[in-house]
């Protein structure tokens, strides 16, 4: 069961606050503690909102909840990654590969969830390090994938791939997709990628636009 919700919202979205009430009514049937995002509480007026910046929403949550598009989810899981809250998505966007709710179903489904009824999956996320003359000068993570990409600049990057210190390639293009499975429907895909489905533990490294008639996708396990 979950008692301690928390909630990000895409504030931008004139449907956000008749979803955002459905979602407090079920969450307060169940008597729970719920903190809601301070950027987005605005959408809803509603004095008894209890609201955070959102690091602390995403830290001392059991689960959040992400109302809005596959933006809004990533933006959640980024969020609570470090301290591995579970994440709900409601979907208020175009495809929503990744939010699991359609607003019509939020008084039927919702319930159930917060009182134990559901079925979880983990899903693989990256970790980048920029190392500078032996240094980590830059970290970071990503639920979808990580990009190497030119910048400020017409024209191509020329860079060599590694994977677990063994030569793999050298390419001239305009940059490398590092995609998850998760990822693997989203920039991934635009660029050529496979659709890799979620459970499977792999990465797809996704050359961007080469310089080359045989330079393609390549699925790694993700150990590499």
């Amino acid at each position: 069961m979950f008692h301690r919700i928390g909630i990000f919202a895409k504030n931008s979205d004139d449907s956000v606050s008749e979803t955002l009430t459905a979602t407090l009514a079920v969450l307060r049937s169940r008597d729970c503690d719920i903190v809601i995002d301070r950027n987005c509480a605005a959408v809803v007026d509603d004095s008894a909102i209890r609201t955070a910046p959102d690091i602390d929403v995403a830290s001392q949550r059991d689960l959040i909840i992400a109302i809005g598009g596959d933006g809004t989810l990533l933006r959640a899981a980024k969020l609570s990654f470090p301290a591995s809250t579970s994440v709900l998505g409601i979907n208020l966007g175009h495809l929503g590969f990744l939010t699991d709710i359609s607003p019509e179903q939020i008084s039927q489904i919702l319930g159930p969830i917060i009182d134990g009824n559901y079925t979880s999956e983990e899903r693989c996320v990256l970790r980048a390090e920029i190392i500078r003359d032996g240094s980590v000068v830059g970290c970071d993570h990503g639920l979808n994938d990580v990009v190497i990409q030119k910048w400020n600049t017409a024209r191509l990057i020329a860079f060599e791939t590694y994977v677990d210190g063994h030569f793999v390639l050298s390419q001239r293009s305009d940059g490398m997709i590092v995609s998850t499975p998760t990822g693997s429907t989203a920039y991934s895909l635009s660029g050529g990628g496979p659709i890799l489905h979620p459970q499977l533990r792999t990465l797809a490294l996704v050359p961007i636009c080469p310089h080359s008639l045989t330079n393609r996708p390549i699925v790694l396990a993700d150990t590499a």
